[in-house]
């Protein structure tokens, strides 16, 4: 039951806002402004006084005058809880204007923090497939780009706060200009770019984030950085959460790899996930790659005691997040990288795109290369042509290509062996290739 003295401040306040409604109305500005007016918030959502009353002060004194001004009062509310607090003693315009232009900083500050306050990752285009986890809890999956990282730090604003820095890849340094302070973060982001990142939010709000790299298995990290296993979901006395616990505890306690079969066929999704990157039960990793969930098959892909066999296997999957986790996984062979590289459910750009890393990175053999060769088109062969870290013996194979573009290619690698470019400048019938083996030869001072 009420107090008599909230009934009486409930009323109160309800004569204070009716007042400044008809205040509002009583201006002689346009009707847009006063409807602008009429729908400052605070953070609570509701109507904002303080700053419809400045407002008022100021159009009602001359100071400001409404529409040629609004930009302008826009930015001095901004400022009304700090420089401008008492907004009466502000008698002119060139006042507001001289704290805006010397305060340009914080202005842009609160005017980030006021577009921040609205988030919704359902409309976040980089935030996709998402699932319920139980309890009120959505996880979405992020995109790997610079764009999901501005995202994850507006969802972050909106949620827990614009000074908020909880995580290392979403963090922004305030000294540097706004275009930059995420850059720092971007090379935690790259480190972590091990396994896919997910995002969850419990009752709409924002509750955690989800990666991984070689070194650290895929983990969760709640508003205070701290990591744990699972969603931190905070369980509120939550029986299916209460039982997931039980079951995620009996699996992390297990240390000689015979897990009940049980687990395998748990309809809840976490269970078999923590089963998937913490057995050494090789034979219920060869299973799980059979799991329903894509997540299981990726949690497998983080598991220490995975195989070269098994991560070949799920090179193979049907899902393109799975296949992406076991390109970025170090403990992939060549053979698993080529599967993916041959996989022509996938776009051409982007396994050239995996080529070309893997080459770089020495992470394909000769064996593998020559089987991308013979199973892959021109465009393929001419990525491979291009990269220099391609095996010499590769290269001078490629010289031979039927495609002119793939022989052009070789003739224009800077490592390419010197009886290769000189068969090319010599007796290649295409004009394009002997000029590119021709200037290849002066450009790299090659003696043939």
């Amino acid at each position: 039951m009420k107090s008599k003295f909230y009934i009486l401040f409930e009323q109160v306040m309800a004569l204070i806002k009716e007042s400044i409604t008809g205040d509002i109305d009583a201006l002689s500005i346009p009707e847009e402004s006063k409807e602008w007016l009429k729908s400052l918030k605070d953070h609570n959502g509701k109507p904002d006084q303080k700053k419809q009353k400045a407002a008022l002060h100021w159009l009602r004194n001359g100071v400001l005058a409404l529409p040629e001004d609004m930009q302008l009062l826009k930015d001095a509310l901004l400022l009304t809880g700090s420089l401008l607090n008492d907004f009466t003693l502000v008698k002119d315009r060139d006042e507001i204007e001289y704290v805006i232009s010397h305060n340009r900083g914080e202005v842009e500050k609160m005017r980030d923090k006021n577009e921040a306050k609205s988030f919704n990752p359902d409309e976040e285009p980089t935030f996709s497939r998402p699932y319920s986890a139980g309890n009120g809890v959505v996880v979405y999956d992020i995109e790997d780009s610079k764009a999901a990282q501005l995202a994850v730090r507006k969802a972050i604003d909106a949620h827990w706060g614009y000074d908020a820095n909880p995580w290392c890849l979403a963090k922004r340094v305030e000294h540097l200009p706004k275009e930059n302070q995420l850059d720092e973060a971007w090379t935690m982001w790259e480190v972590y770019s091990e396994y896919p990142k997910r995002i969850a939010f419990k009752d709409g709000r924002l509750l955690a984030f989800s990666a991984g790299n070689i070194r650290q298995l895929v983990q969760w990290w709640d508003s205070h950085d701290d990591s744990m296993n699972h969603i931190p979901t905070y369980y509120d006395g939550a029986e299916d959460d209460e039982e997931f616990l039980k079951k995620f505890g009996k699996i992390n306690l297990v240390q000689d790899g015979k897990f009940e079969e049980e687990f395998m066929d748990d309809p809840d999704d976490r269970v078999r996930q923590a089963l998937a990157s913490r057995t050494s039960n090789i034979e219920i990793l060869k299973k799980l790659t059979k799991d329903k969930s894509w997540r299981v098959r990726c949690n497998i892909i983080g598991n220490k005691h995975v195989t070269e066999e098994i991560l070949r296997d799920l090179a193979k999957d049907e899902d393109e997040l799975v296949k992406d986790a076991v390109v970025k996984s170090l403990r992939s062979d060549a053979w698993a990288l080529t599967t993916v590289i041959l996989d022509e459910r996938i776009d051409l750009v982007k396994r050239a795109r995996i080529l070309g890393d893997a080459l770089r990175t020495l992470r394909l053999h000769e064996p593998a290369i020559r089987k991308i060769i013979e199973n892959s088109d021109f465009f393929i062969k001419k990525r491979i042509a291009a990269i220099e870290e391609t095996p010499p013996e590769i290269l001078d194979k490629l010289s031979n290509d039927e495609d002119w573009r793939v022989r052009e290619n070789v003739a224009l690698n800077p490592n390419a062996p010197d009886a290769a470019l000189k068969r090319l400048l010599q007796n290649d019938e295409n004009q394009r290739v002997k000029q590119a083996a021709k200037d290849s030869i002066a450009y790299n001072k090659r003696e043939i």
